[in-house]
């Protein structure tokens, strides 16, 4: 495969379900529904479960070959990410620094409480010293780990930069190997755009003939088409030949990501909850559950009228729930 090798830290290939049930309800609503089909990459591993895994199997071997002894990563306090970083540091003997945008707990739950399980150094950053971007911060901590002998290594947000794209290239591959040709159209969460722009890698590789859609869980249309480019270009400086990725194969779904990041509406907890109750699935609030919810409701409207079947990618994001639990009680 052309591009940078990896470490295997997942358990993959991941397995693929059909939703029975939600299929025959979508076909109820509206006859010429797809089927729907789900990976389960929330399925790549207890600790480190969900999709920032595939990235770090890579991100991790670069900084292994330059020698590094520090991860330093960044993200909401809630997470997947750098759970899932500071329980694979801990495996391969690195030491993990998260900067965790919001308020300290005095009873940390969810993903917050595991990074501490697993031995990270978390510095909470408050929100309006976050700025737009919590990897503004990246230099000042860097040089403060750098004073005490450390040599680190930098990971951005959902590890969503030019080598962490590999990781869903690569899953795009083991879709194909597993009968991809069978899915008129593949659907994931965009969340910071890594993912999404791998499967778009993917797809050019490996020679998958139909759509892949993202669904935003933030920010707007606009701003994750840009960065999905931004991502895909980066990707190049690890490949002998550049790949161009034509604009129309970028196809962001706007319009379900609600009130922001990690900011959810009482509709969003009563369809996981549906969700629950009729597949035995576990969507979480706000990644996977937001993005589900979309293809529903895009089924519906028969935005998918053209495809016979569908794969939607779980990427995880479970123990989010735990933070969520108060919230969503009413529902249950």
């Amino acid at each position: 495969m052309q591009g940078p090798n990896k470490l295997d830290l997942a358990h993959l290939p991941t397995p693929v379900q059909k939703l029975e049930k939600l299929s025959t309800r979508l076909r109820e609503i509206n006859a010429n529904s797809p089927e729907i089909h789900i990976k389960r990459d929330d399925f790549s591993g207890m600790e480190v479960s969900g999709n920032k895994i595939r990235k770090l199997e890579y991100s991790l071997l670069e900084a292994k070959n330059q020698g590094c002894d520090l991860l330093i990563t960044c993200g909401g306090i809630q997470s997947n990410h750098c759970r899932a970083t500071a329980a694979i540091g801990a495996r391969m003997g690195l030491k993990v620094v998260l900067l965790l945008m919001g308020k300290a707990c005095d009873a940390p739950v969810g993903n917050h409480f595991m990074d501490g399980f697993f031995g990270a150094t978390v510095h909470m950053i408050p929100s309006d010293e976050a700025i737009a971007s919590l990897e503004d911060l990246f230099p000042k901590y860097a040089s403060l780990y750098e004073e005490k002998g450390y040599k680190p290594y930098l990971i951005p947000t959902g590890a969503s930069n030019g080598i962490g794209a590999f990781g869903y290239k690569n899953c795009m591959k083991e879709i194909m190997d597993n009968g991809g040709k069978a899915y008129d159209a593949i659907v994931v969460t965009v969340g910071s755009a890594g993912t999404y722009a791998g499967l778009l890698l993917g797809k050019e590789a490996y020679g998958f003939e139909g759509d892949v859609y993202g669904i935003n869980i933030a920010a707007d249309h606009d701003y994750f088409f840009n960065r999905t480019k931004a991502v895909i270009e980066e990707s190049n400086i690890y490949m002998a030949q550049p790949v161009s990725i034509p604009d129309q194969w970028i196809k962001i779904i706007d319009g379900y990501q609600g009130d922001g990041y990690a900011l959810n509406r009482p509709e969003d907890f009563a369809f996981i909850k549906e969700i629950g109750a009729m597949e035995g699935l576990l969507v979480d609030p706000v990644y996977t559950g937001k993005a589900l919810k979309g293809l529903v409701a895009e089924c519906e409207k028969g935005t998918f009228d053209h495809c016979e079947r569908v794969l939607f990618i779980h990427t995880g994001g479970l123990y989010g729930l735990l933070a969520k639990s108060g919230e969503m009680a009413s529902y249950l």
